[in-house]
C-alpha cells in the first residue's frame, strides 16, 4: 500500500451529524471555564476507553490500520 495519494484522488472525509440542544451549557451560554473544565474531564474517560479499544483493534489487524 502506497503512503502517498494519487493524484486528483480525494481522502475519505467522515461527517459527524451534531444536534443543536440549546439546553446544554456552552461557550456564550455563561458557563463558567471550570464548568467547561468539569465536563472535559468527566469525558476523558470515556475517551481512554475508546482509545484503548482502537489500540486492541489496531494491533490485531495493523495493515488494517496502515
Amino acid at each position: 500500500m502506497s503512503s502517498r495519494q494519487d493524484k486528483g484522488k480525494q481522502p475519505q472525509r467522515e461527517t459527524i451529524e451534531i444536534e443543536d440542544d440549546d439546553s446544554q451549557p456552552g461557550p456564550g451560554s455563561g458557563e463558567s471555564l471550570s464548568d467547561l473544565l468539569a465536563r472535559v474531564q468527566a469525558f476523558l474517560p470515556e475517551l481512554q476507553a475508546s482509545n484503548a479499544v482502537l489500540a486492541e483493534k489496531a494491533a490485531m489487524d495493523p495493515v488494517a490500520w496502515t
